[in-house]
């Protein structure tokens, strides 16, 4: 998810030891695969650019996958919890499309960390398969909260909706359209909580 620059490129810093070099394995993997994509990032590039010997913290590459998405995963609920601290209501919704906008107008954007992965990732037997799966629903269903506690009185069916807007928007930014489609996605969020919303 692209929301705020963390979750979707992890900061890198310096660390030592065993646990160290686990972290600075996962920060190089977390950069390289954001940036290039999971296939074409190999264990050698990974090592490497971590300042490591080897990658014996993982006991294969779709391993490393699989807790570079779980890192994300956790980061994700953190900061889109700190991001919203402190709103209320439908302003907390429309904070996360604002929080797009700012992300796709920093260097480097390339679109939802779980999209990209879903998209090179097919066999369901991956490690990374039931992470994938349970950030999409924590998400889905974390919309659906933001919807309830903004007073719509159909919550599913309008927050689904606004999940399907902002991932559009997220892949509309990953193509190079700029910030646009994010405001016309949270204009059309507005709408549909005009439409729907129990004033409170």
């Amino acid at each position: 998810m692209a929301v705020v620059a963390p979750i979707t490129r992890s900061r890198r810093g310096k660390t030592d030891g065993e646990a160290g070099a686990r972290e600075r394995i996962l920060d190089a993997a977390s950069r390289l695969f954001y940036e290039e994509g999971i296939q074409a990032v190999g264990i050698q590039r990974i090592i490497e650019e971590a300042n490591t010997v080897k990658a014996s913290h993982f006991k294969s590459k779709d391993d490393l996958v699989a807790a570079y998405l779980q890192r994300e995963y956790y980061r994700a609920r953190v900061e889109v919890e700190a991001l919203l601290q402190g709103l209320t209501g439908r302003r907390k919704l429309l904070r996360l499309f604002d929080a797009l906008a700012e992300a796709m107008a920093q260097p480097g954007f390339c679109g939802c960390t779980y999209g990209n992965a879903s998209v090179e990732i097919i066999a369901l037997d991956h490690p990374a398969t039931p992470i994938a799966r349970a950030y999409r629903a924590w998400w889905s269903q974390f919309m659906i909260s933001l919807v309830r506690e903004a007073g719509a009185a159909s919550p599913e069916k309008v927050g689904a909706a606004a999940l399907l807007l902002f991932e559009a928007a997220q892949a509309a930014g990953r193509l190079g359209q700029g910030t646009q489609a994010v405001r016309d996605a949270r204009w059309a969020v507005e709408r549909l909580l005009d439409q729907g919303v129990r004033r409170k």
